[in-house]
């Protein structure tokens, strides 16, 4: 008998395929074909609903009339299907109640065309295989802030969380370092999801989700486990016995490919594969190393300002940042050929822009003294966010041509004796038009549009990770526990 798990997984993996894989009709063949072949193997294990959704999704990938009959009897015989939560706890769900399950409080997605329950994590109705959107649909103004639930974890020191937390599905997924375990809490109460054991977590780890895997990048290894599936061992994609230091490196996401910055070069990883390929730089010593993704060119910056390209699977030199004496993460607008980045040079810190494939760029001294080489520029509209490092300023910068705009936003905003007078721009986000980043013993948000749209909360505890948005909720992960306000 094959574990129903083992099922699962395969769907997953055909999800995955369709999502990443080419929009060709020889894709969508094979596509078609194996999930014909995953229904017979869920209707042979006596999972009838499984098969009559995975089949649903075979014909809607290519037609085959020889599966059309098959299709219709198994219908018959599976009758109507009882609305259940799509979860573990499979309590029926009334008509019309259909956002979450009142039992175990897991969000649920309705599919529009055949109203099914499915989990919030499935990208593909499991009842008749068309593809579901996800994201609120309504508009919410990010402004009055309600706080709506707090979770309290004593149990554990969440202070030495280092790492952004991850919103996988419908759960917040939060590094724990002192026990080396992930817990998982459901965005819509705070209560624990599932708690997993992870051999090598440490304070610097990262966490990813690129469905249907939620990747563990820390110091000396890059594990996986698939999400929806959380008892399930790890895979461990690359383990290394030299430490090597994660704290400004960030994993890059290409469609199915995911580039890890290692020691001395790139950890290639197609998510279809059980491992991966090292690309070395063909220089040494060149510190952390950056990879982002300007207009269809993977490049690699690396601290010292050199610039790799990669090509045919090898990292190749291309350019040096001429007189900076050193360089923080990059970021690039999607579908641009601008990137943005902070540098050093003479002592003072400078916002750059640089134009991929060409020799444009531009910078703007800063009268501030530290960069903020931990994270790179935040993105916003078609340029990008900085912070002071010494006063409560926000610089955006955007290019045209052959110029740069820096435009300074001072944040005036108080309540009684409090105020802003610092921004810790490693606890920053944008949502649309609003930013909203840390102070003291709470958090503030501004409108960058309108600032007289801003406003604080206090609630007394130190945030210790970026705030993480879903739909209209906001999450805050501090030192006493995880606080969501909602908006």
């Amino acid at each position: 008998m094959v574990d129903a798990k083992e099922l699962d997984k395969k769907r997953c993996l055909i999800d995955a395929h369709i999502m990443y894989g080419e929009n060709c009709e020889d894709n969508l063949a094979i596509q078609a074909k194996r999930s014909a072949g995953l229904a017979e193997n869920y209707k042979e294990e006596g999972f009838l609903g499984d098969a009559v959704g995975e089949m649903k999704r075979s014909l809607l990938l290519i037609r085959n009339e020889n599966n059309e009959p098959l299709l219709s009897a198994w219908e018959q015989d599976l009758g109507e299907i009882e609305r259940k939560c799509p979860y573990q706890c499979g309590k029926p769900v009334p008509h019309g109640l259909s956002e979450s399950c009142s039992a175990c409080n897991r969000l649920i997605k309705k599919c529009p065309v055949c109203e099914n329950l499915n989990r919030y994590i499935d990208p593909y109705c499991r009842s008749c295989g068309k593809k579901l959107s996800y994201g609120c649909t309504e508009k919410h103004n990010p402004n009055n802030f309600t706080k709506t639930w707090f979770k309290e974890i004593s149990a554990i020191p969440i202070d030495n969380i280092c790492a952004t937390p991850v919103i996988v599905g419908d759960c917040i997924v939060v590094p724990t370092p002192h026990d080396h375990s992930l817990l998982a809490l459901k965005v819509s109460n705070g209560e624990i999801a599932w708690r997993r054991n992870i051999p090598g977590i440490d304070r610097n780890t990262r966490l990813m989700f690129h469905y249907p895997y939620l990747y563990i990048y820390s110091q000396r290894s890059v594990q996986r486990i698939m999400m929806g599936l959380d008892m399930m061992a790890p895979e461990i994609i690359y383990s290394t016995s030299d430490l090597h230091d994660n704290r400004q490196t960030f994993p890059f996401i290409d469609g199915k490919i995911i580039y890890f910055p290692v020691i001395d070069g790139l950890l290639v990883h197609n998510i279809f594969r059980k491992s991966g390929a090292i690309c070395r730089l063909n220089r040494t010593n060149n510190g952390a190393i950056f990879p982002v993704k300007a207009g269809n060119e993977l490049l690699v910056f690396s601290q010292k300002g050199e610039v790799y390209k990669l090509i045919a699977e090898n990292l190749e030199y291309y350019h040096t940042l001429d007189s900076f004496d050193n360089v923080g993460p990059p970021s690039s607008p999607i579908n641009s050929n601008w990137i943005f980045f902070e540098g050093r040079k003479n002592g003072g810190r400078e916002i750059i822009a640089w134009r991929n494939g060409t020799k444009i760029i531009l910078s703007r001294k800063i009268r501030d003294d530290s960069c903020s080489f931990e994270d790179p520029p935040l993105l916003h509209k078609n340029g990008a966010l900085i912070i002071s490092s010494q006063e409560p300023l926000v610089y955006s910068v955007t290019c045209d041509g052959m110029t740069m705009s820096l435009t300074e936003m001072r944040i005036d905003i108080s309540s009684g004796i409090k105020k802003v007078t610092n921004i810790n721009f490693l606890f920053s986000l944008t949502i649309d038009s609003f930013f909203v980043s840390r102070i003291a013993d709470g958090f503030f948000y501004i409108d960058l549009n309108e600032k007289t749209q801003s406003g604080i909360e206090f609630f007394g505890s130190e945030l210790v990770s970026r705030p993480l948005c879903f739909n209209n909720r906001l999450f805050f992960i501090c030192k006493d526990g995880v606080r969501c306000y909602a908006f």
